[in-house]
């Protein structure tokens, strides 16, 4: 069986609040320090080191996109 590349997959489009986001990079975040090791799970439910930090990498770019956006409009708001 061939791996699966991420983007080989379509995409979805998920409504979340910050509140969301948050908590969904701080499971991604435990879940790369505290996953089970290789081979202590079948084969089909081990994924990739990379699509996990992949996935850690975009949920911090859209947190540090929301607070700039956040700062921008504070900061428009007191001029």
């Amino acid at each position: 069986m061939m791996d699966e590349h991420p983007s080989d997959h379509p995409f979805v489009n998920i409504n979340f609040n910050v509140a969301d986001v948050r908590l969904l990079h701080n499971a991604v975040s435990f879940y790369l320090t505290d996953r089970p090791v290789s081979g202590a799970r079948p084969a089909h439910q081990q994924e990739p080191t990379r699509h996990v930090e992949a996935m850690k990498r975009t949920l911090n770019t859209v947190l540090m996109e929301w607070q700039y956006r956040k700062q921008t409009a504070e900061d428009i708001n007191n001029s």
